[in-house]
């Protein structure tokens, strides 16, 4: 919706926050940071940083398939996260939340839900440290990012839904949940918005996940978006991304 003075236009994203909208309706480009990549080609682009754990069968590479899509391969063995888990994230910490207008969306899908975790979101460790940022243990959120914030589904929580939440400054926020839950080999958009005041709000495929959580991640420390995938147990777990989009305001 926009605003009702003159010149340019104030229109409200999804969740809430505002862009800026020239003369004309055309988005002002010059206000926005944005990458957007489909993954096409015949290897990743220099922009992307692939995170691969000690385990056996961790992979992070193009996979042939309509649109273009990358593959995140998780390891076949139950041990410690850093093993387990793949990530891919971009290669620097270029973004952070009070920038204004923060965004990350991707649409993705894992073969399996069982015995697995994803996290969709902005961390402040590239890809190359492979840590899950944030992560369900029991009821609670627990962290391995000292600064981090996303949309979460991890079967070692108590309830298996994807949820959202966030650490901010080691300090982790209780999860709040979405009632659903990813479905195998199904599609699945998430998007993430980081507020300028450290909120976070994510969403499935246009839904909200409950209210946005306040206090998620420290508005002025440098994040790089990331999606991380472990298994939970002795088993492979594949998540293909068919695009990933992140932006904000620029400084």
């Amino acid at each position: 919706m926009a605003d009702a003075s003159y010149g340019p236009k104030v229109y409200w994203q999804q969740g809430g926050d505002k862009l800026v909208v020239a003369a004309g309706g055309q988005i002002d480009q010059t206000a926005i940071v944005a990458y957007f990549t489909d993954f096409l080609g015949d290897a990743l682009e220099d922009e992307l940083l692939a995170g691969v754990g000690s385990g056996t069968g961790n992979a992070v590479a193009l996979s042939v398939g309509v649109n273009g899509r990358c593959e995140i391969k998780t390891s076949s063995a139950d041990a410690a996260i850093g093993a387990n888990g793949s990530s891919l994230s971009l290669g620097a910490l270029n973004w952070r939340a009070d920038q204004g207008n923060l965004m990350m969306e991707a649409r993705v899908q894992i073969d399996n839900i069982e015995a697995s975790m994803i996290f969709i979101g902005f961390t402040d460790a590239l890809a190359s440290t492979v840590e899950a940022p944030i992560f369900l243990n029991g009821a609670d959120i627990d962290s391995d990012a000292d600064n981090a914030c996303g949309v979460i589904y991890d079967t070692d929580g108590t309830t298996a839904q994807w949820c959202h939440g966030g650490v901010k400054a080691t300090v982790d926020t209780v999860p709040d949940y979405s009632g659903t839950a990813p479905v195998n080999a199904t599609w699945a958009t998430v998007r993430v918005e980081v507020s300028a005041a450290g909120a976070v709000q994510g969403f499935i495929d246009g839904v909200p996940i409950g209210d946005p959580v306040a206090n998620a991640v420290s508005i002025t420390t440098p994040l790089c978006p990331i999606i991380f995938v472990a298994n939970r147990g002795g088993a492979v777990r594949n998540v293909l991304v068919d695009y990933l989009l992140v932006q904000a305001g620029r400084a």
